[in-house]
């Protein structure tokens, strides 16, 4: 089975982690597990522990792996037991390129999956107004219920 996230896709979230910690000042670490999806892309479930082992395991080759740190996060991704496939069984409905999740506490999670095939990236401006569109209608779907 090939991976569900991309080398680029870490590569981004790396960098983003990366400028986050800059800016903020926050250790590394905690940007990664704060304001990435990366423990999710992992497979570690949904009760975001920073103290998982699996969590812990990476944490610890951050600081060792920081010159390649895009290698190492995704070398350890793809070590990963947990098949990380994109689940939306427990979506509510689908709404074009968006759906959503809630979770305990009544938490909501909006979650964005490329969902056509247009040959304009499905974020890009072009497509905005369809995007807009799917969100529009995603919160008026949850406004009803």
């Amino acid at each position: 089975m090939a991976p569900k996230v991309s080398r680029d896709f870490i590569d981004v979230t790396v960098q983003f982690a990366q400028h986050v910690s800059r800016i903020t000042l926050l250790p590394l670490d905690e940007v990664l597990f704060r304001f990435t999806p990366l423990y999710l892309s992992f497979g570690l479930g949904r009760d975001f522990d920073p103290l998982h082992p699996s969590w812990q395991t990476f944490v610890a080759g951050v600081t060792p792996h920081y010159q390649k740190l895009v290698d190492w996060t995704y070398t350890f991704y793809l070590q990963q037991p947990i098949d990380v496939s994109t689940d939306v069984t427990d979506s509510h409905a689908v709404f074009g390129c968006f759906y959503y999740s809630i979770w305990p506490k009544n938490r909501v999670r909006i979650h964005f999956r490329n969902g056509e095939a247009s040959s304009y990236g499905s974020l890009s401006r072009i497509r905005s107004p369809q995007r807009l569109a799917e969100l529009t209608d995603m919160f008026r779907y949850g406004s009803i219920r």
